[in-house]
């Protein structure tokens, strides 16, 4: 056998693992779609796995969503949830990285989980992230950490609002021990929106784990308060 015939066997043998490895991923991808929008179906959720390239441009508030030079969403399932609209998708952005030894600029692909609620009421910017948790975008808006009286929640927690006591009346002793006992998620209030998200992609429970979280949250924040941001918003 000869050098020719040996380098096409190991040609075709790397393809051959290559096409293998791609069919498995694909067979993977195939089932989590099916049980995605049997998940949507369920939730009363319309579901379509086409991408959509515009959700930077539709919530400009979410900085996670924005400093990419690429960006697309796909597994969008969207609908009402217990009296608010939910969108729910698979979130897909690029950074260009560097090695300035071997002067070698590589683009590459990170995927966010993400759950977007519309609220009824407006609320003061804040989030709230789990320290186990990484957040890419970090800390950068200048917001106050607030800290609580329960120190356990201090150390699972960190909380930065532009409104102190808005934090306060929203993590409640109730909230605290409500957000403890749930799976980890980064939650981020803008106005009229709360946006759930880790930076990896979602498993099917981690969509329901986090709607669920959304909605007993918010069903828990007191009725005044919800009151005195009505009346701010229309003053």
């Amino acid at each position: 056998m000869n050098a020719m015939s040996i380098g096409f066997y190991v040609v075709a043998g790397l393809l051959a693992v290559w096409l293998l490895c791609w069919m498995i991923r694909f067979a993977f991808s195939l089932r989590r779609r099916s049980k995605l929008k049997r998940w949507a179906k369920s939730r009363g959720l319309a579901y379509r796995w086409f991408c959509d390239d515009d959700m930077r441009e539709r919530y400009p508030e979410f900085k996670v969503l924005q400093p990419h030079s690429y960006q697309y969403a796909r597994a969008e399932m969207h609908g009402w949830i217990d009296g608010y609209f939910v969108k729910c998708f698979d979130y897909y952005h690029s950074r260009w990285t560097s090695n300035r030894h071997e002067g070698i600029y590589l683009e590459q692909y990170f995927p966010l989980g993400v759950v977007i609620v519309e609220l009824a009421f407006p609320f003061e910017p804040m989030r709230i992230r789990p320290k186990a948790l990484s957040d890419r975008v970090g800390w950068t808006d200048g917001w106050e950490g607030v800290e609580f009286e329960l120190n356990e929640f201090n150390r699972m927690f960190e909380v930065r609002s532009s409104h102190r006591r808005f934090a306060f009346d929203v993590i409640h002793p109730e909230a605290m021990e409500l957000l403890q006992a749930s799976p980890p998620f980064i939650l981020d209030f803008q106005k009229r929106r709360l946006m759930l998200y880790r930076c990896k992609k979602f498993r099917l429970e981690d969509f329901e784990a986090a709607v669920t979280l959304a909605m007993k949250l918010l069903d828990q924040v007191p009725e005044y308060l919800r009151e005195e941001q009505e009346d701010a918003a229309h003053g």
